[in-house]
C-alpha cells in the first residue's frame, strides 16, 4: 500500500481510538437563535486525536448536521431553547427514502443489503469529513451517470503541486490527482453509479469498476487497488487534451459525467478544448468537471474561463484554494468543509445554482442553503450567513428569504447580466432601494424575526434537487415529489415525521 492509498484508506477506518474524558460535551451551541458547533466539543476532539474542523471560522461558520446522532443533539439543543425540534429539509427527506428503495438497493446486487445500513455507513463517513446531510440528495444524482475520470499523464504532472501529504511533504501533481481520486471513490463507493471508469492521455490503459456484487467497502477495495497500480507508472509525454476528448464524447452514448484532471494547457491550446466542451450534447446529460492539480494557477486560467462559458461545466482547484474562494465570496457563516469540497468535486457540474456557485458573490437564497445543509434553518440562522451579503444585496433580503433560487430574483438576473456584458455593478443597483430610515442590517433583523412562515415557501417551486430520473428531465431541476406519495406537504406533519422516519431506518436505533 502506497503511502497515498495509506492516508486515503486510514481516513476511512479512522474512528478515533483515543480515550475520551469522562464527560463528552454537546457537538452543538444554540446561540441567538444560530446553531453552531461547540467549541468545547472542539476542544475534545483535540483532546482525543480526532480530525479536528476544517471549516475555516469554526467558531463563526453554521453548523454541520451529518448523522443521526447529530440530528439528536442538534434537536435537543435546539428544543431546549425554543421547545421546537430541528426539521430535516425535504429534499433530504425524501433522499433518505430514495436510500430504502429496493430498486436503489438492487444496483448493488448484494444480498442482504439493508439501506438503513447503507445509509448509516455513509453518515458515519459524513461524519469524519464534515460532510453535511443535505449533500445525499447531490450524491444521489451521481447514481443516474456513468462516471468517466480522464487523467493527463503528460512529463509536467511529475512537477510539483501545492497540496502537502500527511506527512506535511509537498506532493507532486501526479500524487495529487491519485489522492483526489482515492478520496472520490471512498464517498463513490456508497452510490451505485452505472459504470465508472479511469482513463489516461497518453497510454491505453484503462480501469473499470463495477458495484454490482460487492458492498462498499469491497468496491473501495478493489478501487483503492487499481488505483494504486495504474498510479506506480511514473507520467510522461505530452498533453493531447482536445484528442482524448474528442474519443470520450465520440464513445459515449446515455448520461455521462466527465472528470477530468489536469495541470495545464493542452498541446492545440485551449481552443480546441472549449469548442468540445461547448458543442457537446445534452450538456445536461453529460456535466463535466475540470479538476485542476497544479500549483501555477495561471496555467488553470483556461478551464475557469470554459466554466463561465459552457452550461453544466464546473472547475475546481484543491481543497485549500477553493476554500480561500469560498470563504471571500459567501463568508465564513457558510460551513465549507473538505468534505462539501470533495461532494462539489463530483456533483458541481450537475448543480450550478448551488454547489458551483459557492465561489460566487451571489448569496444562496433560504431554501437552497437549507437544501444544501439539510435542514431547515431558523429565520436567525439564515440572517447570520446572510450578513456577509448584506452591504450588496440586503435591499433583496425578503426576496431571499422567499425565492427558490437565487436566479429567480430580479436583482440577481440584472447583476449577472451587468457581468456577462463586461460590466460591475454598484452595489446600488442589486435591489430595489431601501426606505423608511432604518438600515439594511435592521430590515434583516426585523424581517427574520417575524416572518418565520413566509421564508418557507411551498417545496413545488423547483429547488435544485435530485429525483429519480433527473438527468433526463425538463426543467433542470425537477420537484423531487413529483409522483412520491410519502411526500409533497411542506407543513408541520411532513416535516416532524422526517426524523422518525430518519430514526426508523437506522439499525442501531
Amino acid at each position: 500500500m502506497n503511502p497515498v492509498q495509506s492516508a486515503a484508506s486510514s481516513s476511512f477506518h479512522h474512528a478515533g481510538a483515543a480515550s475520551a474524558p469522562a464527560e463528552k460535551p454537546s457537538k452543538y451551541i444554540f446561540v441567538s437563535g444560530v446553531m453552531k458547533k461547540n467549541p468545547a466539543y472542539e476542544n475534545f476532539q483535540n483532546q482525543t486525536h480526532q480530525p479536528v474542523s476544517t471549516v475555516a471560522r469554526p467558531d463563526l461558520a453554521l453548523a454541520i448536521i451529518s448523522s443521526t446522532d447529530d440530528v439528536f443533539d442538534a434537536s435537543a439543543v435546539q428544543a431546549a431553547h425554543t421547545s421546537q425540534e430541528m426539521k430535516l429539509s425535504e429534499s433530504t427527506e425524501a433522499s433518505i427514502e430514495i436510500m430504502q428503495d429496493p430498486e436503489y438497493l438492487e444496483k448493488f446486487n448484494v444480498k442482504g443489503l439493508d439501506g438503513g445500513d447503507l445509509l448509516d455507513r455513509l453518515t458515519n463517513y459524513f461524519v469524519r469529513h464534515e460532510v453535511p446531510l443535505g449533500m445525499v440528495n447531490k450524491l444521489l444524482a451521481l447514481s443516474e451517470y456513468k462516471l468517466k475520470f480522464i487523467v493527463d499523464d503528460s512529463g509536467s504532472m511529475n512537477d510539483h503541486s501545492d497540496v502537502r501529504n500527511a506527512q506535511g511533504h509537498m506532493m507532486t501533481r501526479w500524487q495529487e490527482a491519485e489522492q483526489r481520486l482515492m478520496k472520490m471513490t471512498e464517498i463513490l463507493a456508497f452510490i451505485p453509479s452505472d459504470e465508472l471508469s479511469v482513463s489516461f492521455l497518453n497510454r491505453p490503459d484503462e480501469i473499470r469498476l463495477s458495484h454490482t456484487g460487492k458492498t462498499p467497502e469491497q468496491f473501495m477495495r478493489e478501487a483503492h487497488t487499481a488505483l494504486s497500480s495504474a498510479f506506480r507508472t511514473y507520467p510522461r509525454g505530452t498533453t493531447p487534451s482536445a484528442e482524448k476528448l474528442q474519443q470520450a464524447f465520440q464513445g459515449s452514448s446515455g448520461q455521462n459525467a466527465f472528470y477530468f484532471l489536469t495541470d495545464g494547457v493542452p498541446n492545440s491550446g485551449p481552443g480546441p478544448v472549449e469548442q468540445l466542451i461547448l458543442n457537446r450534447r445534452d450538456p445536461q446529460q453529460n456535466p463535466f468537471t475540470f479538476l485542476s492539480c497544479t500549483n501555477q494557477d495561471e496555467d488553470a486560467n483556461w478551464m475557469k474561463e470554459i466554466e463561465e462559458r459552457a452550461p453544466f461545466t464546473a472547475e475546481l482547484d484543491d481543497f485549500a484554494a477553493e476554500k480561500r474562494e469560498v470563504l471571500k465570496d459567501q463568508g465564513p457563516a457558510l460551513p465549507y468543509s473538505e468534505g462539501m469540497w470533495l461532494v462539489s468535486n463530483l456533483c458541481a457540474a450537475i448543480f450550478p445554482h448551488d454547489l458551483d456557485a459557492m465561489d460566487e458573490s451571489v448569496p444562496f437564497t433560504k431554501q437552497t442553503l437549507q437544501n444544501m445543509l439539510g435542514t431547515e434553518l431558523t429565520p436567525e440562522s439564515y440572517a447570520h450567513y446572510f450578513q456577509h451579503h448584506k452591504a450588496r444585496w440586503g435591499a433583496s433580503y425578503r426576496e431571499f428569504c422567499t425565492a427558490p433560487l437565487a436566479i429567480d430574483i430580479a436583482a440577481v438576473r440584472s447583476h449577472k447580466e451587468s457581468l456577462a456584458q463586461g460590466n460591475q455593478p454598484s452595489p446600488q443597483t442589486y435591489g430595489h432601494a431601501v426606505h423608511g430610515g432604518q438600515s439594511t442590517y435592521q430590515q434583516m433583523q426585523s424581517f427574520g424575526a417575524h416572518s418565520a412562515h413566509a421564508s418557507q415557501p411551498a417545496y413545488p417551486a423547483r429547488p435544485p434537487a435530485y429525483a429519480p430520473g433527473y438527468a433526463g428531465q425538463q426543467p433542470a431541476y425537477p420537484d423531487p415529489y413529483q409522483g412520491r406519495s410519502a411526500h409533497g406537504n411542506s407543513g408541520q406533519s411532513a416535516n416532524s415525521s422526517a426524523l422518525d422516519k430518519m430514526i426508523s431506518k437506522f439499525k442501531r436505533f
